[in-house]
């Protein structure tokens, strides 16, 4: 797994407009994939079990190309490559996905306001939710070792936890160890 890779992948998804809600632009997912692992039946295929698709419709996505300013449309995985060479710097790309029904013909989008300062305003605000505040902040943190409740008397081995209550446990019994290492 390389990182450089990887790509934050911000979907704006359009509904059928003729279905689609009237006080909603657009819906946003993000994901992040692995573009030497990804392809476009993959995908769609993980888009639209997040998001179904409707009676009929079908779906159709475009990308935001930073360098051309256009919305090119990605239908095979050499419009998937080409897509992420171009946005190799960046790691994020803007996708739109467009829902539209199988009878009605496909207007693509060919201008979009990407309001880049208004999405990270929304994503910083100041927390003012004082009464979610930790009342102790020196408590704020206890490690694992710290809480007695998780320790155990006896090492368990993750693979094989079976608990008994204290009654049916026979105080005779030694369990063979069947791991390769010990």
């Amino acid at each position: 797994m390389d990182a450089n890779t990887y790509f934050q992948f911000k979907i704006k998804l359009l509904g059928n407009r003729k279905k689609a809600r009237k006080d909603a632009v657009c819906w946003s997912i993000e994901k992040i994939v692995d573009s030497d692992l990804i392809n476009i039946k993959d995908l769609v295929e993980s888009i639209v079990l997040e998001c179904p698709l409707g009676y009929l419709e079908v779906g159709h996505i475009q990308y935001h190309d930073v360098v051309m300013k256009t919305f090119p449309e990605v239908i095979s995985d050499q419009d998937l490559m080409s897509m992420f060479a171009k946005h190799k710097a960046i790691k994020v790309v803007t996708m739109f996905i467009q829902y539209c029904d199988t009878s009605e013909p496909y207007v693509p989008i060919t201008e979009w306001e990407i309001d880049e300062q208004m999405q990270q305003d929304n994503n910083t605000g100041i927390d003012d939710d004082d009464y979610l505040r930790n009342p102790l902040p020196e408590n704020e943190h206890i490690g694992v070792d710290d809480e007695a409740m998780y320790l155990e008397d006896e090492p368990i081995n993750h693979f094989s936890v079976v608990v008994y209550s204290e009654k049916e446990k026979d105080k005779d019994f030694v369990p063979e160890d069947d791991s390769e290492d010990g």
